[in-house]
């Protein structure tokens, strides 16, 4: 994606984020879609700080439609851990992709399959913070489940 095209697709989000609004109000739930789209273009752009903003905008409206203990808010913290990451922010990275993890953990219909991928990212995350005592022990979390 050329440099226009990215700033291009930002101003066309604004207006549809401006619209969005208008009609169905700042806190509709609706909004987190558009929010989305916006951080993964800010990331892209390595405008971490931009994209976390978003995509904290984004958990404040799952959190507050869903609560904090449901899958929408853990896809969240799996995408803020992913932004933290790509802005080498580990240590917040690590406790984005932990809270995802336990609230995962938590749901009673969750693919395993899902459960040990986020497991193993948690680990690989802990890895880069140069916590390789808590990576171990996220791998293991990983062995329960495939037992």
């Amino acid at each position: 994606m050329e440099g226009g095209d990215v700033n291009d697709a930002l101003e066309l989000l604004n207006k549809s984020l401006k619209m969005n609004k208008a009609i169905l109000g700042d806190d509709d739930f609706s909004n987190c879609s558009i929010y989305t789209i916006m951080a993964h273009v800010y990331l892209k752009k390595k405008m971490y700080d931009e994209a976390i903003k978003k995509l904290t905008l984004v958990w404040e409206l799952s959190e507050a439609k869903f609560g904090l203990k449901s899958e929408t808010t853990a896809s969240v913290f799996i995408e803020l851990a992913d932004a933290y990451a790509k802005k080498k922010e580990y240590a917040d990275a690590v406790e984005f992709q932990k809270r995802a993890f336990e609230i995962y953990q938590e749901l009673e219909s969750i693919d395993q399959k899902i459960l040990g991928s986020i497991a193993i990212k948690l680990s690989e995350l802990y890895e880069q913070a140069d916590k390789v005592d808590e990576a171990i022990d996220a791998l293991r979390k990983v062995s329960f489940l495939i037992e």
